[in-house]
């Protein structure tokens, strides 16, 4: 499978490469280059701005992109219009820190939760919908929308390597 990821460098996309090359996907990252790739094996690395260098990518072809970056409704809509005719699949991964203190290694889901101010949830459900509802009524390419809790030091001892079955 051809797999290109948006982002990649960090947080959940550091483990889908890593899981993504254990089953011989061929794997590109597009992301602006500020962290190091080198730990990551044999990549393609497209450098560039998902906000003003998205043209980048035109004129390639992917099985499935998977979205671990698109912070911002209008960056993913930007990302889905210019990928439309090059992917068979996108996968957009919207998360937040959900735990109190994410610098705790080891923590699981019996640990305290952040707490949000009302305005603060508020403001994650609005921009959470309205990418959902953008998304259900483009239905260019085949989407998925999903909003996990990923813990940020995974993975853990007692997890099996490649544990996350986004790639299966």
């Amino acid at each position: 499978m051809k797999l290109l990821i948006l982002g990649g460098t960090r947080f959940l996309g550091t483990h889908l490469v890593t899981v993504a090359r254990a089953r011989g996907h061929e794997v590109t990252l597009f992301n602006r280059g500020n962290y190091s790739t080198e730990d990551l094996g044999a990549v393609e690395i497209i450098k560039g701005d998902r906000h003003t260098e998205l043209d980048k990518l035109k004129g390639r072809r992917w099985d499935a992109v998977v979205d671990t970056s698109g912070h911002l409704p209008r960056a993913v809509r930007a990302a889905v219009e210019v990928l439309s005719d090059s992917v068979e699949r996108y996968v957009f991964i919207s998360s937040q820190n959900a735990y109190k203190d994410v610098s705790v290694p080891g923590i699981n889901e019996t640990y305290p939760l952040a707490a949000l101010t009302n305005e603060q949830l508020d403001r994650a459900n609005r921009r959470t919908a309205s990418i959902w509802r953008w998304f259900m009524s483009n239905r260019e390419i085949p989407t998925a929308l999903t909003k996990v809790g990923v813990r940020k030091f995974a993975p853990y001892p007692n997890e099996k390597s490649g544990s996350l079955g986004l790639l299966e």
